[in-house]
């Protein structure tokens, strides 16, 4: 099985995406550059230098990152400072835009469906117009009453375009990464594993490509980071270590292989030891 890992990230790893010839890999308050094989040629914090950076996804020579501040003094854990999409040129890694989404702030506030906060995006489509745009997976909290996921659709300038609820039973805190597969037009969504009884089982789900409905799921962790290269092929994710000296890994998977491994049932534990002895150790992806 064909891997790239990136060594002694200080957290954890929150999503990577390619442009073909390098990968891209976000670590919380970093944004790393790699070639194939995991030879680190670009490095730099994330753009404001205070907001969580999460999942993150390549498109027209720039990279765009789900981003939130840090919770307001006294408030609960949730009520976040900002909600912001930072955009990265691909060549440099410099920063040429920061988007503000103001209009999250009316949503935490609401809350009506559980709304927790941005987590990752995706370069997407516009099921009515099909024009490009921006889809950004949510968190959610986690209560048993909020079973479906959000995704919010922007464009390329930050405006708020759609809002769409998708039914998938109750997830770990919402999507924790979102990938558009560039063939077959769906949505493929990432959560945790399950940790209490009232969490869903499936961790990985294909939505159809009007973002209405679950297509397919399956018991698959890859909370980390997921990549679709089309033709049933995939970039997923493990990671390892604590805080301070983590490791990220991105490997090659394809339909099968998850359909086949969803049937053990594994949480995030036994994915990993399940996948780490199949890594080809030659490396490089």
């Amino acid at each position: 099985m064909k891997y790239t890992e990136v060594l002694h990230q200080r957290y954890h790893l929150q999503g990577f995406t390619t442009d073909g010839t390098y990968l891209y890999w976000s670590f919380t308050d970093s944004l790393v550059k790699t070639t194939m094989s995991g030879t680190v040629v670009g490095q730099v914090p994330t753009a404001t230098r205070t907001e969580h950076l999460g999942g993150i996804d390549y498109y027209n020579g720039k990279i765009y990152g789900a981003a939130m501040g840090n919770s307001l003094a006294g408030q609960p854990w949730g009520m976040w400072s900002s909600f912001t999409v930072h955009v990265y040129d691909a060549a440099t890694l410099a920063v040429v835009d920061i988007l503000r989404l103001d209009d999250c702030y009316e949503e935490i506030r609401q809350r009506t469906d559980g709304f927790d906060g941005i987590g990752c995006i995706t370069a997407g489509v516009d099921p009515v117009t099909g024009a490009d745009c921006l889809m950004l997976g949510c968190g959610t909290l986690d209560a048993p009453e909020y079973a479906s996921q959000i995704i919010l659709q922007y464009g390329f300038d930050g405006k708020r375009q759609n809002r769409y609820v998708i039914p998938t039973g109750v997830a770990n805190i919402g999507v924790q990464n979102i990938d558009r597969d560039p063939e077959t037009g769906s949505y493929w969504l990432t959560t945790y594993s399950r940790e209490k009884p009232f969490h869903n089982e499936e961790t990985l789900y294909c939505v159809s490509p009007d973002l209405t409905h679950v297509t397919a799921s399956y018991v698959y962790s890859t909370p980390y980071g997921f990549h679709c290269l089309g033709g049933g092929r995939f970039y997923a994710s493990l990671q390892d270590g604590v805080n301070g000296h983590r490791i990220g890994y991105a490997y090659e998977t394809d339909l099968a292989f998850i359909a086949a491994t969803s049937e053990k049932k594994l949480g995030e534990r036994g994915m990993n030891e399940v996948i780490y002895p199949l890594f080809d150790k030659t490396i490089g992806l």
